[in-house]
This record gives C-alpha cells, sequence and structure tokens, in this order.
C-alpha cells in the first residue's frame, strides 16, 4: 500500500535483506547532489595554509592543482557540507 501512495519509496526488508541494494543506491546518488566544486589558493610557506591543503585533499576529490608564483590553486570538488572546515582562520 505504501509504494501506491508514493511510488518513489522504497520496501527494505531487514529479515529477509530485500531492497538493501537499492536503498544503498539511493542513498549514495542523492549524496552525490551535495558536492560543490571549489576553487581554493594557498601560499604552500603557511603552516595554516598546508593545515587547510591536507584538509581540502582528506575531505575533497582534488580535480586541479596550479603552482604560479609562489601560490597553489586547487580544483576539488567538496561535500557542501564540509567546506566550511576549508575557510581559512580570522587573522
Amino acid at each position: 500500500r505504501l509504494q501506491q501512495q508514493d511510488p518513489s519509496a522504497l520496501l527494505i526488508s531487514a529479515l529477509h535483506r530485500d531492497g538493501i541494494d537499492d536503498l544503498v543506491e539511493t542513498i549514495a546518488s542523492r549524496v552525490a547532489l551535495d558536492i560543490r566544486r571549489v576553487t581554493l589558493t594557498f601560499d604552500p610557506e603557511d603552516p595554516a595554509d598546508r593545515e587547510r591543503m591536507a584538509r581540502l585533499y582528506r575531505l575533497g576529490r582534488v580535480v586541479e592543482q596550479e603552482a604560479r608564483d609562489g601560490r597553489l590553486s586547487i580544483v576539488a570538488d567538496v561535500p557542501r557540507r564540509l567546506i566550511s572546515h576549508l575557510e581559512p582562520p580570522a587573522r
């Protein structure tokens, strides 16, 4: 009856493990939609920026990296909820 009311509802049986693959696939696709591409610039000589670069590599998927004039620009796909963890510290 539930699926008649809401065709997008997932039917799952914990006992028989029916529908688990559909649930995992649905969750993964919805989480993937929450990704933002960001471009951040760092000073590799600054310890705080080095920490932010390490955090970016841990939290995101780096797409491109370019060094120019002593600065490092990194383009990465990052979960939107984690972008605030990459902001520079207040000085």
